[in-house]
Formats: C-alpha cells, structure tokens, sequence
C-alpha cells in the first residue's frame, strides 16, 4: 500500500496511480488481496 502523500508532489503519477486502480481486473485484485508483511 502507498502512503497517501507519497504522490502529493507528483501529478502525472498520481493520475497514473489512481487510473490503474480504477482498472476492472485491478480493482478486483487489490480488493481481494492478502496483506503481505514487510
């Protein structure tokens, strides 16, 4: 997961990021993924 303010300072890859996520096979990944420990 990001850190909401990572992107902050960075448009393109904001809009990138949040685009992405929008994306159907994408959305439904993050949604059922399993928390990985780091």
């Amino acid at each position: 997961k990001i850190d909401d303010q990572a992107l902050e300072k960075h448009a393109t890859l904001k809009k990138n990021h949040e685009a992405v996520k929008k994306l159907p096979n994408i959305a439904a990944y993050l949604a059922n993924r399993k928390e990985t420990a780091f």
